[in-house]
């Protein structure tokens, strides 16, 4: 993490579908204020004013049908 970034490497995303469902339910989680996605690479990038809790990224993306971990 640098800064109020966190990076997540995201497994099983198949298409935009995927990414927007995804985004959508990490925009969900209290102090997220931008979330970007690159489908290739399959990281995601979570941006905040403050610190973000990495495990409650990591389960907001598990709720939508998808793995994560710190990339």
């Amino acid at each position: 993490m640098t800064g109020n970034e966190i990076r997540l490497k995201i497994r099983g995303m198949h298409c935009q579908g995927c990414t927007v469902s995804i985004s959508e339910s990490l925009k969900e989680v209290p102090g997220v204020e931008s979330v970007e996605i690159d489908l290739k690479s399959g990281i995601g990038l979570v941006r905040s004013s403050r610190g973000l809790d990495p495990s409650r990224l990591i389960k907001a993306v598990k709720e939508v049908g998808y793995t994560a971990k710190e990339a």
